[in-house]
């Protein structure tokens, strides 16, 4: 619990340290840099993908994450292009033949996605995009986890070149899928 404190805490603070500097950032600009905190959507899946034995248990958690984009306005057609660094750690307790063990693990996303703009109705933008995600993992003669991924988001501006924004960034490994909750700003 005081892990999840403490990643609010940083969020937030963040955010308070952003916000004054958009005030003096131009709203036309076509890059952006945000932060904010990556939810796995599949919890008790591994990476590797196997089932787990009766009595393994296998928990993941997000970390804090970053988000830079650029083309927004510029690219034709509403494209942007959006690279993302995402964090998740997964603990599992497994049973084995020769007893139990158990093992922690780091797991790093960086998807690069071509997003294009979508709809947009007032301050709120729906969009989504494709894309490749570059996985690293400390899984010990794990197999690569790099592949396809999708995004879909929700914006919502909140002025001078501000937004919060909802992802759903979908991996080709239930374990690699999540939300993303942030805050971002022009530069």
């Amino acid at each position: 619990m005081i892990h999840r404190s403490f990643r609010s805490a940083v969020v937030a603070l963040a955010a308070a340290l952003l916000m004054p500097a958009v005030a003096h950032a131009d709203t036309k600009s076509a890059f952006t840099i945000g932060i904010g905190d990556f939810v796995p959507s599949s919890p008790s899946t591994s990476l590797e993908g196997f089932e787990p034995f009766p009595g393994t248990s296998i928990n993941q958690h997000g970390d804090i994450s970053f988000e830079v984009s650029f083309g927004q306005g510029v690219i034709p057609g509403g494209y942007q292009i959006t690279a993302m660094a995402l964090q998740q750690k997964q603990t599992g307790t497994y049973l084995s033949p020769i007893g139990p063990f158990s093992a922690d693990e780091t797991i790093t996303q960086i998807p690069v996605f071509l997003e294009g703009s979508g709809a947009g109705l007032g301050p709120v933008r729906f969009g989504g995009g494709l894309g490749y995600d570059f996985v690293t993992h400390s899984i010990q003669g794990g197999q690569a986890a790099n592949g396809l991924v999708g995004d879909t988001y929700l914006d919502i501006g909140a002025g001078s070149g501000t937004s919060l924004e909802a992802k759903y960034i979908l991996g080709t490994r239930s374990a690699l899928t999540g939300f993303y909750f942030g805050l971002k700003t022009a530069i």
